[in-house]
Order: structure tokens, then C-alpha cells, then sequence
């Protein structure tokens, strides 16, 4: 990965002309015969794009479309938004019927792999429109490909394994923010006396979980997780005993409540956190419009007054093992990119919007004025906005130094190894279950993948 402030792979923007997107390259996408002749009929006149995801949310969905809209203004945006812990579920029951949308969000890594196959390949798109360079133009598309199809472009890349905390709430309580385990338990009760939830974790979504765990293993050994879900590392070895012992601990020491599994983290923690009700919760760089003014007013909205108080910024995972091998290592990758039914009659009009969404510059700047970082190379990130500077911006540097490092990125080849690693940490945590014969069950379904 780049320095992601340099921005230091080509700095070109592609000329992207509706006009020069053929009818007959969106059929050559369809599956074969009478079938490409009918979607290249039906692609070229249906205006109307169905859009299913989980980001943008309602709150800013208007403000994108309008966007949108003001560039093209005869395709007409059809917006659903679905809570991501509900996503998967909604898109496999539709997306293989004409009642499914025909530009829909995924990640990397298994969802994209579970989902690539109703996706047309969107390379030969790129290639004639963005541009023979269009791989150089964009960060992580590497990561969204499937069986070599490109089953998505991405919209912006995020980093995952980072803690977020809220200093109006460390400056009532007095507390500082821990870097070490130790440190943690002590920050605790200092926010625990004033009545506050001290780490809101919202177990119930299981990729949150994953997101700690992967950060365990990053500091006894960046990377590792990664090695192992491809074969070459046993899964059931010491250092991934010491990650799930580790995990365990922070429902011993008091850490995680009792009952975050009753809790998803969006929206439950995460409210509980924007309220000013916890100091800390886990969420990745994604999270960093939340240090702007604009976020705050919105907020205010949503949550009252008492918003207005409230100021949010990042922190590197506190050291939780004895003898780690690096910190403040992240998981970069696409967070969320876009793809196009192969069940689509609009292929067309939803080519437009992804190659908007994707390489535009009105687009993509706004992705950077929300301090995400873009995946369009040449977009800058605007820092203008921050609530506090001084506090914010040496954070947001942090972020950019740990996004740069490779070492701790990946994904699970398959979301059966990412299952068995959802129910290993939630037995681990509320059933019992030992650290060996968690680390155990994992590499069960390695061997069985």
C-alpha cells in the first residue's frame, strides 16, 4: 500500500465520457446468445438504477445523489439502504432475481468472493472507458477480484483495527489513553466512576470481533492470519492460542461488558458511543468523517445537543500480549466497492454511476472531504474541516503510516474459515471454550476449504 497523504502511484484522472461506452461491450458482459442481445436492448434504454447498500447511509444518501445528478441528470437513482448486519442475508435472497438491485455494495475478501459470481466482470468496462492504466488509477482493485474477474470497483480504502475514543469523555473522567492492557483496565475505572460505559463493543456483529482479533494477532505477528487461512501457517499453532487467550481476556478483565453480544455495533454501540454514553468503541479509518464539523452537526440531529460536546479520534490497538512484534498495525482494504447485476436490465445506466462513483472528481473529493481515503489515486484528502486540529491531525498521520505498511492486510480466502472464526471467538468468549481447541476449529475448516 501507498503512503495514502502522497498519493504516490500515477496522479491521472481519467476523461470518462458517457458517449463513449458501448452497448455492445455492456452485452459482451451478460452471459451469452439471445440473452446479451435482450440486456443490450433493455440497458440502453432503462434510465432507472436500483442501489442497495449499507454506505452511504440515510443521512447523507440525498446529498451523493444530488451529486449525481447534477452530471446526469436523465438517470434516476433508486436508493435502499440495509443495515449491514442484515446486508448479506437481503442480497443473497434477491440478487440472482430481476427484483434485485442493479448496482450493489460488497467488501472484500468473502463477501466479494461469495457475491462476485452474480457480478459482471466490470474490467472490460474500465479498460475502454477509465482507461488502459485504469488498475494504476485505483487502490485495491487488486483485492476485488474473483477467479480473475473484476467484480467490483473500489470507492474508497479503510484501514480496520484501530480504537476510537472520545475526549470529552477521557477529560470528565480524567483518564488517558492506554496503550498497553494495564493501562486499559486503569482508564477504565476512571470512566466507570463517572457513570459511563468505558468500551462499547457491540459483539453481536461478528466482524467486529474479527477486527480485534486480527489486531491480537498483528502484534504477536503481522500478517499471520492471512498465512494461515492460505495453508501455508497451522492455524492451530501457539501464536494463535496466545490470540484467542488474549481475546478472552478482555472479558475477564472487565474490558468488554458482559452482554455485548446482546448489542450490534452499528446501531447500538455505535449510538451509545456518538451519545457520549462510552469513551472507546472499535472501528476502523472508515469512522473519520466523525472528526469533522459537518459529522458533528449531523449528529446534533440525530442525537440532540448533546452532540455538539462530544470530540472523537483514533488511537492505535492497545498492546494485549506479552512480548508483541509491532503495533498499530491495520487491515487495509477496499471498504466498500461496487458491483453491477448480472441480472441488471440498466447496465448501462449503472455503469455511469459506478464509473461516477469511483473516478469522478466530484465524487471522490467528497470521499476525501470526509477525511476517508479516496480510491481514485489523484484524490487528495481534505483535513479543512476538523473539529480539533491538534488533537485530530496527529491521528489521522498515525492512520496514514499504519495504512502504508502491507503487513497486517488480507482476507479469508472463503466465509466458511470466516465463519468458523466468528463462532471459535464467540464460544471462546460466553461458552467456555479453550483457546487450543478454538484455534483448533479454525484450522477444521481450513482443512475443509
Amino acid at each position: 500500500m501507498t503512503n495514502l497523504n502522497r498519493r504516490s502511484k500515477k496522479q491521472v484522472i481519467a476523461a470518462v465520457t458517457v458517449a463513449a461506452l458501448s452497448v455492445g461491450a455492456l452485452a459482451g458482459c451478460s452471459n451469452s446468445g439471445a440473452d446479451d442481445a435482450d440486456a443490450s436492448e433493455d440497458t440502453s434504454a432503462n434510465k432507472t438504477v436500483d442501489w442497495w447498500t449499507w454506505n452511504p447511509d440515510q443521512a447523507v444518501v440525498g446529498d451523493w445523489v444530488d451529486l449525481f445528478n447534477k452530471e446526469h441528470p436523465d438517470i434516476t437513482i433508486n436508493y435502499r439502504y440495509i443495515a449491514f448486519d442484515d446486508y448479506a442475508n437481503a442480497l443473497r435472497l434477491a440478487i440472482t432475481t430481476p427484483s434485485g438491485p442493479d448496482v450493489f455494495g460488497l467488501n472484500y475478501g468473502p463477501m466479494a468472493d461469495q457475491f462476485g459470481s452474480a457480478a459482471i466482470d466490470l474490467a472490460p468496462l474500465a479498460e475502454e472507458n477509465i482507461g488502459a492504466d485504469w488498475q494504476d488509477q485505483l487502490l485495491g482493485e487488486d483485492q476485488l477480484r474473483v477467479d480473475d474477474k473484476q467484480v467490483a470497483l473500489p470507492w474508497m480504502v479503510t484501514g480496520g483495527g484501530t480504537l476510537w475514543y472520545n475526549q470529552t469523555v477521557f477529560d470528565e473522567a480524567g483518564a488517558t489513553y492506554p496503550t498497553n492492557l494495564d493501562e486499559w483496565k486503569k482508564t477504565c475505572e476512571k470512566i466507570e466512576a463517572i457513570d459511563k460505559t468505558c468500551f462499547t463493543q457491540g459483539a453481536k456483529s461478528s466482524d467486529f470481533n474479527r477486527d480485534i482479533y486480527v489486531a491480537i494477532m498483528n502484534q504477536i505477528s503481522p500478517g499471520i492470519v492471512w498465512d494461515a487461512a492460505a495453508g501455508e501457517v497451522p492455524f492451530d499453532s501457539p501464536e494463535f492460542i496466545e490470540g484467542f487467550e488474549a481475546w478472552k481476556s478482555l472479558f475477564d478483565e472487565g474490558i468488554i461488558e458482559d452482554g455485548a453480544f446482546g448489542l450490534a455495533q452499528y446501531p447500538d454501540a455505535y449510538d451509545e458511543f456518538n451519545r457520549g454514553e462510552a469513551g472507546m468503541i472499535a472501528l476502523g479509518t472508515w469512522n473519520n468523517s466523525n472528526m469533522t464539523k459537518a459529522a458533528r452537526d449531523g449528529n446534533v440531529e440525530t442525537y440532540g445537543d448533546v452532540a455538539n460536546d462530544q470530540v472523537f479520534t483514533s488511537g492505535a490497538f492497545p498492546t494485549v500480549v506479552d512480548s508483541p512484534m509491532a503495533t498499530d498495525i491495520l487491515r487495509v482494504g477496499p471498504d466498500i466497492a461496487w458491483a453491477i447485476s448480472e441480472e441488471s436490465d440498466a447496465k448501462e445506466a449503472a455503469w455511469t454511476f459506478i464509473d461516477w462513483l469511483t473516478t469522478s472528481d466530484a465524487a471522490q473529493d467528497k470521499i476525501g472531504s470526509t477525511l476517508q481515503t479516496p480510491a481514485l489515486v489523484s484524490a487528495e484528502i481534505d483535513r479543512s474541516d476538523l473539529v480539533d486540529p491538534e488533537l485530530q491531525n496527529p491521528a489521522l498521520d498515525s492512520q496514514a503510516t499504519a495504512m502504508a505498511d502491507e503487513s497486517g492486510s488480507g482476507s479469508f480466502p472463503n466465509a466458511d474459515i470466516e465463519n468458523a472464526l466468528y463462532q471459535a471467538l464467540a464460544s471462546t468468549a460466553t461458552e467456555g471454550l479453550s483457546a487450543e481447541d478454538a484455534a483448533k476449529s479454525v484450522q477444521a475448516a481450513i482443512d475443509a476449504s
